[in-house]
């Protein structure tokens, strides 16, 4: 490497010599033959609104995989509060211990397990469904 060049292989903007961060991502990161939405496109008002783009039409695979991994993390899920809970609960029954502090961090973790099992028990409604229109 030929000396006062940075590593990485750039070489600085010509006229004060620094690059700055967003200039370095962009430049590196930016496929020249990608296509920016324009500013007035739908697209580009769907970006800065957190909405993901989804594909018209999912296939059935793709739905599957979807579900089993929004399983997966459900039930990692199940599993890591299962241990807190019953930490909470031995806590509660120490003497000395802020029983409303403790109650309601046992109400929180209790609310989270069950929109984990809700979320478990949608997927296995819109898994049986699809099942169901493959078999049609």
């Amino acid at each position: 490497m030929a000396p006062g060049r940075p590593a990485g292989g750039f070489v600085p903007e010509e006229g004060n010599g620094n690059m700055t961060l967003a200039t370095a991502f962009c430049t590196f990161t930016s496929p020249p033959w990608r296509e920016w939405p324009s500013l007035g496109s739908e697209s580009f008002a769907r970006m800065g609104s957190g909405e993901r783009e989804e594909p018209e039409s999912e296939n059935e695979f793709a739905k599957l995989a979807r579900l089993v991994r929004s399983n997966d993390r459900l039930l990692k899920e199940l599993r890591a509060l299962r241990p807190r809970m019953v930490s909470a609960r031995a806590y509660l029954t120490e003497l000395g211990c802020h029983v409303e502090l403790g109650q309601m961090y046992l109400q929180r973790l209790q609310d989270r397990r069950s929109r984990a099992l809700s979320g478990l028990r949608a997927n296995r409604i819109e898994a049986r469904e699809l099942l169901a229109s493959l078999g049609d």
